[in-house]
């Protein structure tokens, strides 16, 4: 009987533990990265205020692929006078491991300059 209980306690922990969708730490640190993008870009003084997550789902079947589309506005204006939301996504990819990777994050690839345009 306590080999039953032992086998379905292991079973619970290594399928009921697995991560349906990124943490809310990996998200954080993807936001903290484009915060480091948007200073190392335009100066220190300016950074994300507004950050918003407009969408969330998953890109396949087989919820491997997750897309998380954001937007945000700058503290300051860096071109126009009127606040401009600026829009982007992040990737996730689950691996074999069942652990979750951002693959891809807008802000990284075209750089906040292209975001505002």
């Amino acid at each position: 009987m306590i080999k039953k209980h032992f086998w379905l306690f292991i079973l619970v922990i290594l399928f009921g533990c697995e991560n349906s969708k990124p943490t809310i730490e990996m998200v954080d640190a993807e936001i903290k990265r484009i915060d480091f993008i948007i200073k190392y870009t335009l100066g220190e003084d300016y950074f994300i205020r507004e950050f918003k997550i407009r969408k969330e789902y998953f890109l396949d079947k087989m919820k491997k692929e997750y897309k998380m589309e954001y937007s945000f506005i700058l503290n300051k204006q860096f071109i126009e006078k009127k606040p401009k939301r600026i829009n982007g996504y992040l990737l996730f990819k689950q691996n074999l491991n069942k652990t979750w990777k951002c693959t891809y994050n807008t802000v990284d690839d075209i750089g906040i300059i292209n975001l505002i345009d």
